[in-house]
């Protein structure tokens, strides 16, 4: 019994050494694993990086929209109908070599590869997680270490918010080149409109200098008015603010034509001087036909009696292309055609007893008043009869010019 007994102590002891062993063998094993999938050794970190890397790549792609929009490709194009610093803000952006974009690129070159690591690390087939005593093969995937795998969701946070500071960098240097950009631009259309007000004032002083008519009396009083007003504007402070400009600039606009349209009104009216291409409208008759025609008033008297005669044999009124001309259309004409044109202010046209027909050079109804043609000859014939005629110089073979067209009154 008593050799039973030893056994069955024994035994127990031996089971206990078994146990404790075994127990003690499992606290105290180093931990070591077959490489595994992450999502299979280290789940919640898994879990983690994957919403990890979902953040930086959404935070990435805002980087390259804002770069796109913000740093030349995107900038708003300039609007000729805003004000010079809304157009400054629109446009301004910052260029690819700024020490912000620079930054930010830097930063987001650092976090695209990370991302491709953490993506990598995510997918079964390029990497798996835990120790291995295998040989490095081209078989056998990567295989990272357990601590590796579990910082990179923090290691990849760090890169979303370092890259979150160099975006907001990247926005506050944009912000402050639209802000410099625009004041500027708007500083100087300030000053510009300014100068063009103080014209307009320097006239109106000189308006009111010259016409200081009894008659004249409200239109000084508006003029006066309007002037002390654009002095008003000119002596204020300048704004410091471009939105304030753009603002302030478009009352200087207003109060420029409003100034200038109260000097125009208080202009003496024009002096007629009777002198060639200087005639006074109210003295001539227009041609009851064609209005917008003037002449001496015997000379459109006896025109219309000749035109009474060519309309009962033609059916139609004699097209008239020119009459009475100004000394500044002269001058025109002049600038125009050379010497085949009047020196301003000898011309027949400047007297208002000269008519053009239609230019045989110029349009397809020019064509029937050629030298030859039926119409014209009738006129050559008919017309002296009436005091109008096609001038010795002005015939085919005479002097020159050749005009065929050209017809004057000679009474």
């Amino acid at each position: 019994m008593a050799h039973t007994g030893a056994r069955i102590v024994e035994a127990s002891i031996v089971g206990t050494c078994v146990f404790v062993a075994i127990a003690v063998g499992i606290l105290v094993a180093p931990t070591t694993i077959a490489p595994k999938p992450l999502e299979k050794a280290l789940p919640a970190t898994a879990t983690a990086l994957q919403e990890s890397v979902n953040n930086l790549s959404s935070l990435l792609d805002q980087v390259d929209d804002k770069i796109s929009t913000d740093m030349g490709t995107g900038a708003d194009p300039a609007d000729d109908s805003a004000p010079a610093g809304a157009q400054a803000y629109a446009a301004t952006w910052l260029a690819a070599d700024d020490g912000a974009v620079t930054g930010v690129r830097d930063e987001e070159t650092q976090c695209r590869t990370l991302l491709g690591t953490a993506t990598d690390a995510l997918d079964p087939g390029k990497t798996l997680v835990g120790t291995s005593d295998q040989v490095d093969s081209s078989s056998v995937p990567q295989i990272v270490s357990l601590e590796w795998a579990g910082d990179l969701p923090a290691t990849l946070d760090d890169c979303a918010s370092q890259m979150s500071l160099s975006f907001t960098t990247m926005d506050d240097a944009l912000a402050s080149a639209k802000e410099t950009a625009a004041n500027q631009a708007a500083t100087a259309a300030y000053a510009s409109q300014i100068d063009a007000l103080q014209t307009a004032i320097d006239a109106a002083d000189n308006a009111l200098k010259a016409n200081q008519s009894a008659t004249a009396g409200d239109a000084r009083t508006a003029l006066s008015a309007q002037r002390d007003a654009a002095m008003a504007l000119v002596e204020a402070a300048q704004p410091a603010d471009w939105r304030d400009l753009d603002a302030k600039t478009a009352d200087l606009v207003q109060a420029t034509q409003s100034l200038t349209d109260a000097t125009s009104a208080l202009k003496p009216a024009h002096v007629y001087t009777g002198k060639n291409g200087d005639l006074d409208p109210a003295t001539l008759c227009s041609v009851p036909y064609d209005t917008k025609q003037l002449l001496r008033c015997d000379a459109e008297a006896a025109w219309m009696r000749l035109n009474a005669e060519y309309k009962s044999v033609w059916g139609q009124d004699i097209p008239i292309d020119l009459s009475y001309r100004t000394y500044d259309e002269q001058v025109e004409m002049r600038q125009i055609y050379g010497s085949g044109a009047a020196v301003p202010g000898t011309s027949n046209h400047g007297w208002a007893t000269a008519i053009d027909l239609p230019d045989y050079r110029l349009t397809d109804e020019g064509k029937e008043w050629n030298y030859g043609t039926p119409k014209y000859e009738w006129m050559k014939a008919n017309a002296p009869a009436y005091g109008w005629v096609n001038p010795a110089w002005a015939v085919q073979g005479g002097s020159g010019p050749h005009e065929p067209w050209h017809f004057e009154y000679h009474g």
